[in-house]
């Protein structure tokens, strides 16, 4: 089986899985770097944030591989639930390190503060109406709000994305509002990308739709055709019947609403051999 979007989901999250358990590691040794200081004498917030956020990131990508899904939908479910929980988990360490660790303002200013509490609050959001919808048997809603949340999650690795390339070229780290406008416009550029992905998987599905309703259509004609023309009763049932439901009607259904609508005229009527 061929995992086509989960490695390319789970690269993203290899720089963030390596510099947390780099930060894990400082943290547990004493020896934290100095702008990892604030979380030495507090640092369960921040353990429990690398943790399931990692999870979520690492476990979150093969969730999103249609094959998997379909081969192994146990699986589907049972991971889906600890994803949920560990997304729910990262999201709420995430907005408690924002509003009670003294960030200094170089680190965090106003602009990034808010934004972290926006999207915490809307990852926890997101999620919650993807359970919510998903027991409703909404399944493509399902999707796109995991995709939504799964974005926001993901903004850590876009950021070494966006901050890298300055901090090489002038030798020192971004910090201050050039740092609030780059990791801000890293969590855009993921949800932009996320409705990129949840608008054209809607137009695809609208067109498989319309196609499979195309085919259904045709195949009935066929059989009415039949049936005017005296073929056998099983025949046309059995082609009828073959189609999934359409419209919140199978195939027969349809079927017979058309023979109704249009009163076919042909030998069999005329001989008695109508169904």
């Amino acid at each position: 089986m061929k995992l086509r979007v989960a490695h390319r989901l789970v690269a993203p999250s290899v720089v963030p899985l390596l510099g947390g358990a780099l930060r894990i590691a400082g943290i547990a040794e004493g020896d934290a770097a100095p702008m990892d200081s604030r979380f030495v004498q507090d640092p369960l917030p921040v353990l429990l944030h690398i943790v399931a956020g990692n999870l979520f990131g690492v476990l979150g990508a093969f969730q999103f591989e249609s094959g998997l899904r379909r081969t192994w939908p146990r699986w589907h479910r049972h991971a889906g639930r600890v994803l949920v929980l560990s997304g729910l988990l990262t999201a709420a360490t995430g907005v408690w390190m924002t509003l009670r660790y003294p960030i200094p303002v170089p680190l965090q200013g106003g602009l990034l503060f808010w934004v972290r509490l926006a999207v915490g609050s809307g990852m926890a959001l997101a999620l919650v109406l993807a359970v919510r919808v998903v027991l409703a048997g909404n399944v493509a809603s399902h999707d796109a709000w995991m995709l939504r949340a799964y974005a926001l999650a993901q903004g850590a690795g876009t950021q070494v994305l966006f901050l890298l390339p300055p901090a090489l070229w002038s030798g020192q780290p971004v910090t201050g509002t050039p740092r609030d406008a780059l990791m801000t416009a890293a969590w855009v550029t993921n949800l932009l990308v996320a409705e990129y992905r949840i608008r054209r998987a809607a137009i695809r599905g609208q067109a498989s739709h319309s196609s499979r309703n195309r085919a259904v259509r045709w195949q009935l004609r066929q059989a009415n055709s039949g049936l005017a023309r005296g073929c056998p009763r099983s025949q046309a049932d059995a082609t009828a019947e073959s189609w999934p439901v359409t419209n919140g009607r199978s195939g027969r259904a349809w079927s017979e609403g058309r023979q109704q609508e249009r009163r076919p005229v042909g030998l069999c009527p005329l001989l008695g051999l109508s169904r």
